[in-house]
């Protein structure tokens, strides 16, 4: 009997393990291949044309040619088209950009009025109108005229009713509110509130023609006449408007237009020693159908 060595036995032991392992693989590779052979035939023949709707062959399961057209956008799972764009979970207000950035500007509101929208006509009649920093012209029974002195001088001056003498000076600067007012062809301000700011320096006349001084432009505005070359004293007011009862008022012409200088603002007691002057300074207004010139003091009659 022949001895083999244990390190011989082993030996062949491993080889014949390693051998039916070979041969198991090998036949397993050639089930897995008769099992697709025998149930799917893909040329079309084979067993698989005759078995059961389950085993029909790939061609007539899936027809290329009978498949919903492909537009190259992906499907979801519903068959939506997907648009590849992520819903964000944020849903349009309604409100489109205009595509005008905010420039962080807060809204002032509408421009202050000034003397010269209202001379104008820029805010009408009844518009209740607040106005600062005016300069008194003149003062009168039942209130003043003001000028603003960042304007002018043109359409810079207006009258301004209290319904009493304000304690002011001609100067001061005062601020007041009240509603727009034409009164018998003078424009005025019916002020519901009328307070000093404080002292000023007065303003100085604006150098006009007598022509100037009757137009509208310069109503309420503080003029030195620089053309007028008569007089007629005593001028009756009632030529003007029946209604009229002013005295002590005389009429200065020029070659081009007559202007009527009246005592209305008059602080002195030499008004009739002036009468004649024809070097005149004082705020024109409107009163009785006619366009006056009204000094406040001895000193408006200087040459």
């Amino acid at each position: 009997m022949v001895r083999l060595s244990s390190f011989t036995l082993a030996l062949l032991i491993a080889l014949s393990l390693v051998l039916s392992l070979v041969l198991g693989m090998g036949c397993g590779t050639d089930r897995r291949r008769s099992l697709v052979d025998s149930s799917v035939a893909l040329d079309g023949s084979g067993p698989g044309d005759s078995g059961p709707a389950g085993d029909a062959d790939l061609d007539s399961a899936i027809p290329l040619d009978s498949a919903a057209p492909f537009d190259g956008a992906p499907t979801d799972s519903g068959g939506r088209v997907d648009s590849g764009t992520p819903d964000t979970g944020v849903r349009d207000s309604g409100v489109r950009d205009t595509g005008t950035p905010d420039t962080g500007t807060p809204d002032t509101g509408p421009a202050p009025t000034t003397i010269a929208d209202i001379q104008r006509g820029t805010v009408p009649e009844g518009t209740t109108v607040t106005l600062s920093d005016m300069s008194v012209t003149g003062i009168y029974e039942l209130g003043a005229w003001v000028q603003d002195p960042a304007l002018g001088p043109a359409y810079s001056g207006v009258r301004v009713y209290v319904g009493l003498r304000p304690t002011v000076s001609i100067g001061d600067r005062v601020d007041f509110t009240g509603s727009i007012l034409e009164y018998y062809g003078d424009t005025e301000i019916e002020a519901t509130t009328f307070t000093r700011r404080g002292p000023g320096t007065p303003l100085a006349p604006v150098n006009v023609t007598v022509a100037q001084a009757v137009s509208e432009p310069y109503e309420g505005v503080l003029v030195r006449l620089t053309d007028a070359s008569s007089y007629l004293s005593f001028y009756d007011c009632t030529a003007d408007n029946p209604a009229c009862t002013d005295t002590d008022v005389w009429r200065v012409s020029s070659t081009a237009a007559n202007v009527l200088v009246h005592d209305y603002l008059y602080e002195d007691a030499d008004w009739l020693s002036h009468v004649g002057d024809l070097r005149i300074t004082g705020v024109a207004s409107y009163r009785y159908d006619n366009r006056r010139i009204m000094p406040r003091r001895s000193v408006d009659f200087a040459p």
